[in-house]
């Protein structure tokens, strides 16, 4: 009889416990980051960029574990590092040199050779906007 108890006992805790795992899965994947319009002004970093650069730059690369290119992209602060954003400026931000490298000539971000989609021209025409108006913490 008590094995039984102990057996319901451990139910009890455990339906719940996997319940809970199950139900806090709100990862973002790159599909349906690239099927979330970023508008044509007013661009928010929380709301626009942020999911973006997380899904694609900093989830393998650009995070404080790994730090490739000794550029993390896990936070606004992060992100505006001087000269990789220059605030009003796209074009002279290198964050656009890299993700419209076709247009400028340089590698590519992220690379060609990793597992991670290129920006869609829609994020491409989004973080170049966000920047033109100023790189707001928003």
């Amino acid at each position: 009889m008590n094995g039984l108890k102990i057996f319901y006992i451990m139910l009890l805790f455990a339906i719940p416990a996997m319940v809970s795992i199950n139900s806090c899965d709100d990862t973002v994947t790159g599909d349906e980051i690239d099927s979330i319009i970023i508008p044509e002004q007013d661009v928010s970093f929380s709301k626009h960029l942020y999911p973006i650069f997380n899904v694609k730059c900093a989830h393998a690369c650009h995070n404080e574990e790994n730090f490739d290119g000794s550029y993390s992209m896990t936070t606004w602060s992060n992100v505006l590092q001087a000269g990789v954003v220059n605030p009003f400026s796209p074009e002279t931000s290198r964050l656009i040199w890299r993700i419209d490298s076709e247009k400028y000539g340089y590698e590519p971000m992220p690379p060609y050779n990793s597992n991670v989609k290129p920006l869609t021209e829609n994020q491409r025409i989004g973080v170049f906007t966000w920047i033109k108006e100023g790189a707001k913490n928003n």
